[in-house]
């Protein structure tokens, strides 16, 4: 049923499939919120089992002497080491890069059991004292929650990327208490999109979670901190020089991160032991400054209550940003969250303490920085200025330190933007070769390759081919350019018609020239090369097809990259068409009859050749439908001598022949097997 909007104008109203989804995004979020505090009480339970103390790991390591504060993480390294390992056999699993490559650019798949593995992993690695946060395991396991509810539900693709966002929403609004912090993340960081699209599922799901993590934990901000407040104009400088300050202090720790990873990839040791040699670092750390032990928490909420001076928040900074580089080099899973709230709460705080040594009472108190300076730090690592400045509202519950948090969080990713492009994790996808730049287009642009879309299925002669061949190819096929190798899928160039159509209806070249005697080096695409690039290459091609061809050397040819896959790439990955209804086009008589036909959902129409190895084979005997998933609709054969091509019924005894492309009805569902595009 359509909704009238104006005469003339329509709009679909909301359907029962649509409401049936959203009922889906919430039973997602619940399972999401209900794993996050699954992971929150395993981690106070245990730790009170195994140390007599909650959450806090500083009076847990407090109680050991200097050799335990020393074993006790180099074993739990050693452990979650031998996990992550385990869990690194099976693919997927890596992180908060890994949902944001896959909403965005991939196809909303995310391993839920590498995912599990990573979490018990990570649970252990913050039980011993590991610099990690845990918001990180707890992200991961609900966005492979939404991830592997779509995919069993055979949702389709756009769908499975939104439950895997949802289930994102939901896992950080339950382990921050932060329902709109977490709709920000996933639009700001995660899609770096706020379409409505994406939008109300993630609100739907930032619900629930945080209505289950409250009925177990309460309601209450989970940072409590003293009345916030303005005392005079310097408080704004205070505030102002801690955003620019964090801008740098936050590039600083990102290359600390790098550096952690370079130092353990030049040792090569096997992951438990480096798990194991990353534990026993930060124990040594841990003997003398405690508050480097676990994710942070604990002692960020004992710097916003003031009980730390100058000295000791300096060394806490100093000593937490190389535990984490450390514990995060080594392989260790966990995120990276927390420490840097307190990183930034430290810098934040021994900026009011040196405001305070220089003109005392002339502003606020050290705990209202020190929210300023978890605000910066957090978007000068993300690069996401509104959801820090949001995030730390929320787990505040302070209204009246919105406005600081918006200066400081501006000047933060200002600085922080000038002195590096990437974000704490476009980082690691930038390791993987994927750009993160630019607008959403422009990244889905990117995340598809020549590789991708290659079609493997041309013509391709020997240069010792003679021309009389040549002739033959072009005046029987459709051809308008041949490529040429020599005989072991090396790439010499193209000939095209052009070049012989002069020759077409005459023999006089047939028994003096071959091939290599009118190749042409033509520009070639290389197999990574993404839709931006493969749309400029081709722009210059009168005929386009673009040759792919590994540079070796030798150059080894791929296939080509055709106009018609570009746009079929470009249409697919960015204008998101459901391509479910087609044009049917008949003869009745004289006239030309037409009907659009709908197509089952999750379907599409697409064309394929049909490959080389059967020809000769009828189409009972090529069994397309058991070897691409594919309904074949009509056979188009190619022309004879520029004639048009003709459309055959697809029966059972049909011989297909080389050139023949089959006009099928294909599955849109990312879990089926794709055909070839022609």
């Amino acid at each position: 049923m359509d909704v009238e909007l104006r005469p003339g104008r329509r709009v679909p109203a909301v359907t029962l499939e649509d409401l049936g989804f959203l009922a889906i995004v919430a039973v997602v979020a619940l399972l999401g919120g209900a794993s996050a505090c699954l992971f929150r009480l395993a981690t106070h339970g245990l730790s009170l089992l195994l140390f007599g103390h909650g959450d806090d790991m500083v009076p847990a390591v407090a109680d050991l002497g200097a050799i335990g504060r020393v074993l006790v993480p180099a074993t739990g390294g050693l452990v979650a080491g031998f996990m992550g390992w385990l869990a690194s056999r099976q693919k997927g699993g890596h992180g908060v890069p890994e949902i944001m490559e896959a909403v965005t650019l991939s196809r909303g798949y995310v391993s839920l059991r590498a995912t599990l593995a990573k979490a018990f992993a990570g649970l252990v690695t913050i039980l011993s004292g590991g610099s990690v946060g845990r918001e990180g395991p707890i992200v991961q396991v609900a966005a492979a929650i939404g991830s592997r509810a779509g995919r069993v539900l055979a949702l389709g693709e756009r769908r499975v990327r939104i439950l895997t966002a949802s289930g994102c929403a939901a896992g950080l609004a339950a382990v921050y208490d932060a329902p709109i912090g977490a709709i920000l993340f996933v639009a700001e960081v995660v899609a770096g999109t706020f379409a409505l699209e994406l939008l109300l599922p993630c609100m739907t799901a930032s619900v629930f979670a945080t209505t289950v993590a409250r009925a177990v934990f309460g309601s209450q901000p989970i940072f409590r901190v003293p009345p916030f407040a303005l005392v005079s104009t310097m408080d704004w400088w205070g505030h102002g020089l801690i955003g620019l300050l964090a801008g740098v202090v936050g590039h600083v720790f990102l290359r600390a991160l790098d550096s952690g990873e370079r130092v353990f990839a030049r040792l090569r040791l096997a992951r438990p032991l480096a798990g194991a040699l990353g534990g026993a670092v930060v124990g040594i750390l841990g003997i003398g400054l405690p508050q480097v032990y676990g994710n942070g928490f604990e002692a960020a909420s004992q710097v916003l209550e003031g009980r730390f001076g100058l000295l000791l928040v300096v060394a806490i900074l100093l000593g937490k940003a190389v535990a984490t580089s450390i514990t995060v080099g080594s392989g260790a899973p966990g995120g990276v969250f927390t420490p840097t709230l307190l990183l930034g709460a430290c810098l934040g705080s021994a900026m009011g303490h040196a405001i305070h040594l220089v003109a005392p009472g002339s502003v606020g108190p050290e705990g209202g920085y020190a929210l300023v300076g978890m605000a910066a730090m957090l978007a000068a690592t993300t690069h996401a200025p509104v959801l820090s400045t949001v995030m730390i509202f929320e787990m505040t519950g302070n209204y009246a330190i919105v406005l600081p948090l918006i200066l400081a969080t501006s000047l933060s990713v200002l600085v922080a933007r000038r002195l590096s492009p990437s974000s704490v994790y476009t980082r690691e996808l930038a390791k993987r070769g994927i750009a993160w730049e630019g607008s959403i287009e422009e990244r889905l642009a990117r995340g598809v390759t020549a590789r991708d879309i290659v079609d493997p299925d041309v013509i391709l002669v020997h240069a010792a081919t003679p021309f009389s061949e040549l002739r033959r190819i072009f005046g029987e096929t459709h051809a308008r350019t041949i490529f040429v190798g020599d005989g072991e899928r090396g790439f010499l160039g193209t000939i095209d018609i052009h070049t012989v159509k002069l020759f077409l209806d005459t023999d006089e070249l047939d028994s003096v020239a071959v091939a290599a005697d009118i190749v042409a080096r033509t520009k070639a695409a290389s197999p990574d090369a993404t839709l931006l690039e493969l749309a400029h290459a081709l722009h210059g091609l009168e005929f386009g097809e673009l040759p792919v061809v590994d540079p070796g050397p030798p150059w080894q040819f791929l296939g080509v990259v055709t106009r018609r896959a570009l746009l079929a790439a470009f249409d697919r990955e960015i204008l998101k068409r459901d391509l479910l209804v087609t044009k049917v086009l008949w003869r009745e008589g004289e006239e030309l009859a037409s009907e659009l036909l709908e197509l089952p959902e999750g379907s599409r129409m697409a064309e394929i050749r049909v490959p080389r190895e059967l020809a000769g084979h009828t189409l009972s005997e090529a069994r397309i439908r058991e070897r691409e998933g594919v309904n074949v609709v009509v056979v188009v054969r190619p022309g004879r001598r520029g004639k048009d091509p003709g459309c055959l019924l697809p029966t059972p005894d049909l011989v297909l022949q080389r050139g023949d492309r089959l006009v099928v009805v294909a599955p849109r569902d990312p879990a089926s097997r794709s055909p070839r595009a022609a």
